[in-house]
């Protein structure tokens, strides 16, 4: 009966700022019905610390404070500086920091693919809390007053009120985060299926393992190094030095979108190097290109219009795995697969890939289909 009144008072509450003709309420009505709905909030979080599954979330909330710190121990690897005059490509400072990259990379992937999830069964009564602490916290901001220690002590929580399970691949700490996700889902298991026709199987593969590991490291980030990385580095001397640089920016990743002109020009890219015998984002004047010398020319002539675009090459990947391995393995190739970008094609020939990203005219950039099981659906 009490939790029936609380969600009663609360509709009541809801109804003057839901209504267009409702008056506006005078500063005592206001300041009385913010009193009342922090005092609703502080015991729906009071019987939410004292639920096992909102406990057993918090506790997931702790692995992905270690996901966090991992991705940007990662990161921060990937995307350090490097100045080729200071830093041999070849030398065993380099060897050594490619081995602290996968070392990393492998220690999130370790987190990111472990399977226990937190289930949350429809007749629970944590769906109901979530929800309505959810409500109380929007019709408080709507009073003008957010609450923050509310908030901070609720923590990520009402975002799960509709979820079947909670793993944490789907522990969000915000909305935009839940959004990223619904997008991500909905680009790799509709759009893109909707258009796996367009790719064969070799170049279909790669756009998904390049897609996962997106959505593993999550961000691509901008470094500020505390030093230089030198040739004569020893492992530990390198270590030292990431662990001392900083993350300056960060830009959220988002799963690439089958382009039907991207491939095409990845396609006849790939053509043009088996035919011709080279390996080179340039055609040499030699061999005949009718679609463009450069990446930009087949691009273009492939009727996209883009304002950024990378292209990544390989030659003798076994499979798709193996390609998209190889260029995580190197430096610039890597942080290719993480950068901003909307749009992808794939081509293969022989024994030549070619991997195209680019920003432009490509397909929509909000979500057509909400994919997420719903708890009750």
């Amino acid at each position: 009966m009490r939790n029936a009144a609380l969600i009663l008072f609360v509709t009541v509450l809801l109804l003057p700022a839901a209504s267009a003709n409702a008056r506006e309420e005078t500063a005592v009505e206001k300041a009385h019905a913010v009193a009342h709905l922090r005092m609703l909030a502080r015991e729906a979080l009071d019987k939410l610390d004292a639920d096992p599954l909102a406990q057993r979330l918090r506790s997931l909330g702790r692995v992905r404070d270690e996901l966090d710190r991992c991705r940007d121990r990662a990161l921060v690897a990937i995307f350090h500086p490097v100045d080729r005059k200071t830093l041999a490509p070849n030398s065993k400072a380099a060897q050594a920091l490619q081995k602290i990259v996968d070392r990393r990379v492998a220690v999130v992937r370790t987190l990111w693919d472990q399977a226990e999830a937190v289930v949350l069964p429809q007749s629970a009564e944590i769906g109901q809390r979530l929800r309505l602490l959810g409500r109380l916290f929007d019709d408080l901001k709507r009073r003008g007053d957010d609450a923050p220690k509310l908030r901070a002590a609720a923590g990520p929580l009402p975002l799960f009120w509709y979820m079947r399970s909670v793993g944490i691949r789907d522990y969000h700490r915000s909305a935009a985060e839940v959004l990223t996700q619904h997008y991500d889902g909905w680009v790799i298991g509709v759009y893109n299926e909707a258009r796996s026709a367009e790719c064969p199987a070799r170049a279909r593969e790669q756009i998904r393992y390049v897609n996962r590991y997106r959505q593993m490291l999550g961000q691509s980030v901008r470094v500020r190094a505390a030093g230089a990385l030198k040739t004569g580095m020893d492992e530990a001397a390198i270590v030292k030095l990431l662990d001392t640089a900083t993350i300056i920016q960060r830009l959220p990743l988002h799963a690439l979108r089958i382009d039907s002109r991207l491939r095409a020009a990845a396609q006849s890219h790939a053509q043009t190097m088996k035919a011709g015998g080279f390996f080179s984002h340039m055609t040499p004047t030699s061999v005949p290109a009718s679609t463009g010398r450069s990446p930009a020319d087949r691009i273009n002539a492939a009727g996209y219009k883009a304002q950024t675009s990378t292209e990544i090459l390989s030659a003798g990947g076994a499979s798709a795995a193996a390609t998209v391995l190889m260029w995580q393995r190197a430096r610039a190739q890597h942080q290719i697969l993480l950068a901003s970008g909307a749009d992808v094609g794939a081509g293969h020939a022989g024994r030549f890939d070619v991997f195209v990203i680019a920003s432009g005219d490509g397909g929509p950039q909000a979500v057509q289909q909400d994919l997420k099981p719903r708890r009750g659906s």
